[in-house]
């Protein structure tokens, strides 16, 4: 996954992460009301652009999947969007793939990247260094690593396994 904004790029931990445990969930950082299910808490404002439970992504049936969970304004994969009434899931092809948290302009734009021929899940997800001075934010944004047990996720209406199989997503860092 590629930040492709600021904010993305402040949103990224301490330069690598790998993910070796499904589903990945991401949302907004609540002080008040910390969330502890989310993998990645962004750090959004008013208006906020990404809701406390946003999206995941999962390995269903062997394949990489982007599921919004119910967020008030979206998920876009490729400008397609997810939630709002419409539909909720989206398999990742092999390829490159922008997702947005919320609707455009969103400032949290990524781009994962899917290993040709390695669609299935088989590899792990990481994250890449953000640049020197998106680092000196990383402050702003946090990230949550979920250690529990339960095999699944609080999404409405649709389980999903927890599992140590990773798919093949590599999330790199660029400049906007």
């Amino acid at each position: 996954m590629e930040p492709l904004t600021e904010e993305a790029r402040a949103a990224l931990p301490d330069g690598r992460l790998t993910i070796t445990r499904w589903p990945f969930r991401i949302g907004r950082r609540a002080d008040r009301h910390p969330r502890v299910d989310n993998e990645l808490a962004l750090l959004d404002q008013p208006p906020f652009h990404v809701s406390r439970s946003h999206c995941v992504l999962a390995a269903l049936n062997g394949r990489c999947v982007v599921l919004d969970r119910g967020s008030r304004r979206g998920t876009y994969v490729n400008g397609q969007p997810l939630g709002l009434g419409g539909a909720t899931r989206l398999e990742l092809d092999p390829g490159e793939h922008e997702l947005a948290l919320g609707a455009p302009p969103s400032p949290f734009r990524f781009r994962v990247v899917v290993a040709p021929g390695r669609s299935r899940c088989c590899g792990a997800v990481r994250f890449r260094a953000p640049t020197p001075s998106a680092r000196s934010r990383r402050s702003s944004a946090t990230r949550s690593s979920r250690r529990g047990s339960s095999t699944t996720c609080s999404t409405p209406h649709v389980p999903w396994p927890a599992s140590s199989t990773s798919c093949c997503v590599t999330w790199i860092s660029a400049t906007s």
